[in-house]
């Protein structure tokens, strides 16, 4: 049997299911949509889920821009950052693998959590991709790794910090 609703009767039904619609979709900003990872210290993650590393308030202040025409990325190293090349560096993050498996050794290392709709993603002077030696297990927890920083200017992909020769001080099992 089909049942023909006019659309005054189509427009009270959608007017009387708004308000539980809206406190379902409230409901499911303030949850979440993935399993939150662990901070630094490895309790619930705090609300911003991003790592407070000091060299990411140091990286953040070299200024980016984005050029419409070539559509690529560029920056300017401040003095602090410049200073920082080829130094040895330890700093915490978000794993996001780059070889497509679940152990990686090639991946990006994030300031904010990449696991999220709520949560803004990084800042091109935000993200360090990382080069190891051997692959560590991937988690989407708070990760810290040290290594040699290089600034990099890759336009094109906006990657500008690299560390190599980086060993992971704390992530799940390494391989």
């Amino acid at each position: 049997m089909i049942v023909m609703a006019s659309r005054k009767e189509i427009v009270i039904a959608l007017f009387l299911a708004l308000p539980l619609l809206t406190a379902a979709m409230k409901n499911e900003m303030e949850q979440g949509f993935f399993p939150e990872p662990s901070t630094e210290s490895g309790g619930p993650r705090d609300k911003l889920s991003e790592s407070h590393s000091a060299i990411w308030t140091e990286l953040s202040r070299c200024n980016v821009k984005y050029n419409d025409d070539s559509l690529t990325f560029s920056i300017i190293d401040t003095p602090a950052v410049m200073a920082l090349r080829g130094t040895i560096v330890t700093v915490s993050g978000f794993v996001l693998p780059l070889d497509g498996t679940s152990y990686t050794k090639h991946f990006l290392l994030m300031r904010r959590t990449p696991f999220g709709v709520r949560f803004a993603p990084s800042e091109p002077n935000e993200i360090i991709e990382i080069m190891m030696g051997r692959h560590i297990a991937w988690t989407k927890d708070m990760t810290t790794v040290s290594g040699s920083l290089s600034l990099i200017n890759n336009a094109e992909k906006g990657i500008f910090f690299e560390i190599t020769n980086a060993s992971v001080k704390r992530a799940a099992p390494q391989k």
